[in-house]
């Protein structure tokens, strides 16, 4: 069993988090891109038969960065795991065994974008 989907570009974690007065906080950015992720996430989810939010998982992340600036691939994974878990994909993200993430082309509409797929291991 395995679902697909498109999300936007995802931010790195530094733009998601901040700290400040001695606590990490999530920052607007973060909460705006979060909450657009969410729509999108469970819009498609609708479409396809995934029922295994609760299964361990492989997970495979194709990043289609928006610009050919520099970027570190690992810095993205964490806000799509955790976007996936806000859906209802995942019920957490502790559940993925296994990870591949490919740097791909980049988006020639100049937006960027992540392909995830979640497949249940066997």
């Amino acid at each position: 069993m395995q679902a697909r989907f498109k999300i936007e570009f995802p931010p790195t974690v530094n733009h998601i988090w901040k700290r400040g007065k001695g606590r990490t906080y999530l920052t607007k950015q973060g909460r705006e891109w979060y909450a657009r992720q969410v729509v999108l996430l469970q819009q498609q989810l609708q479409d396809q038969a995934w029922e295994g939010s609760c299964a361990r998982v492989a997970v495979r992340i194709d990043l289609h960065a928006p610009n050919k600036r520099k970027w570190d691939i690992d810095n993205r994974t964490k806000c799509v795991f955790d976007a996936l878990v806000k859906a209802g994909v995942l019920k957490d993200d502790e559940l993925i065994d296994d990870l591949r993430v490919v740097r791909g082309e980049v988006d020639p509409e100049k937006k960027g974008f992540a392909l995830v797929a979640v497949g249940v291991l066997l």
